[in-house]
């Protein structure tokens, strides 16, 4: 991404919290949250990591990095707070950019709300199979409706994580993430380069080889969207949210072809 172009530029001095969730587990909300923290740090941009999954796997990437990477702060949320109080473990160090918040699998109602009011921005990665077309239709509408009653302007988008294009399944969810009233920003493809950089510590971002190349471009508009609110909200108006609209049949799709 060319940094002189880049909306960053204008949005630096402002802390804007990012929270990757789906209630589904190996949706791929760790490779969505450490690639975004790896790319916000290496613009210079002061950035926090915080992890609320039991399994610390973004903490764990977190120490795989070079002595030479940009440094990412972190917090271990899941951890108990023993003799320090939880608002205290929260906190955001001074002068942060970025937070990234990785959430856990089957989070319940109650860590949903209390991440999405903390949240600017909430980013849902789904994979193309029944079992999480049918389990991300729930959780989109109980986190909805969390941020609707809310009446905050917490931005939602979905994208479509791990995919194989060309095959029915895929044709599926993207006709299902296209039929919501969110927006359905990108489409991220199946390749062992997200696994080449974790066990690295680093990011799609910094991978030098051609085929890398396909996947950079991919994340670009994602990054366009997080990063330029006034023009690229479907769901915003004058800063407030409308009620989405989970397509009933959606909910009901028992059986997809693969």
């Amino acid at each position: 991404m060319d940094n002189t172009k880049s909306p960053l530029n204008a949005n630096k001095e402002k802390v804007h919290t990012i929270a990757i969730m789906n209630s589904k587990g190996g949706s791929g909300k760790t490779t969505i949250t450490t690639n975004l923290a790896n790319f916000y740090a290496s613009h210079d941009l002061k950035t926090l990591l915080v992890d609320h999954d039991s399994q610390g796997s973004s903490v764990q990437w977190l120490k795989r990095r070079s002595i030479d990477s940009t440094l990412i702060e972190a917090t271990e949320a899941y951890r108990q707070a023993n003799n320090f109080t939880r608002s205290w473990m929260m906190r955001v160090p001074l002068g942060t950019q970025r937070v990234l918040i990785d959430t856990p699998a089957g989070i319940d109602a109650v860590q949903m709300e209390q991440i999405a009011k903390r949240a600017d921005t909430i980013i849902i990665p789904v994979l193309p199979s029944p079992i999480d077309i049918e389990a991300v239709s729930d959780f989109i509408r109980r986190l909805c409706k969390v941020v609707w009653v809310k009446n905050k302007s917490t931005r939602i988008a979905v994208l479509a994580n791990r995919v194989r294009y060309n095959t029915r399944v895929y044709e599926t969810l993207e006709k299902y993430l296209s039929s919501l009233d969110i927006p359905f920003v990108t489409t991220l493809r199946d390749t062992q380069n997200y696994i080449h950089a974790s066990e690295n510590g680093t990011g799609i971002h910094d991978l030098t080889k051609n085929n890398a190349k396909r996947d950079v471009a991919q994340w670009q508009a994602l990054l366009d969207w997080i990063e330029t609110p006034e023009t690229n909200n479907q769901t915003e108006s004058e800063g407030h949210h409308r009620k989405p609209t989970i397509p009933a049949t959606a909910l009901h799709s028992s059986v997809i072809p693969i």
